[in-house]
C-alpha cells in the first residue's frame, strides 16, 4: 500500500493498526520489570512457533509468536499450566483480557501473564 493508505492519520484512526499494537507493547513493558529486565528463556514449541519466558521474583509471561498461516496448538505447558494464564496483548486483539486458550492463531502473537 502506499502513502495515501498507510500514513499517520490513518494509522491512528485504526485501533487494530500495527502503531497501536506497538504503542501497547511498549506500555505493557514499561510496566513490567519481567518484560523489560528479567529472565529470557526460550520455550520448546511445535514446528512453527517461537516463544520464551520473562521472568522477574513473582512476575511470570509468557510470549507466543505463531510465524504459520494456519492456527497451531501450542500443547501442555508443563512449567506454568495455561489454566491460571491471562492474554494480556494480541497482535490481533483476540482473547485479551482472558485466560490462554492453547492455541496461537495463524500470523498471531500473544504475550501472556502467568
Amino acid at each position: 500500500p502506499g502513502p495515501s493508505q498507510r500514513n499517520h492519520a490513518d494509522l491512528m484512526s485504526d485501533e487494530s493498526s500495527i502503531l497501536h499494537l506497538y504503542r501497547r507493547l511498549v506500555r505493557l513493558r514499561r510496566r513490567s520489570p519481567a518484560l523489560s529486565l528479567g529472565s529470557f528463556d526460550l520455550m520448546a514449541l511445535p514446528e512453527g512457533l517461537l516463544g520464551y519466558r520473562r521472568t522477574s521474583g513473582d512476575e511470570r509471561w509468557s510470549v507466543i509468536i505463531n510465524f504459520t498461516d494456519r492456527t497451531i496448538d501450542v500443547g501442555v505447558d508443563q512449567g506454568w499450566p495455561w489454566s491460571a494464564t491471562r492474554v494480556e496483548v494480541s497482535s490481533d486483539r483476540t482473547g485479551e483480557g482472558a485466560p490462554f486458550a492453547g492455541r496461537v492463531g495463524a500470523d498471531q502473537a500473544v504475550v501472556i501473564r502467568h
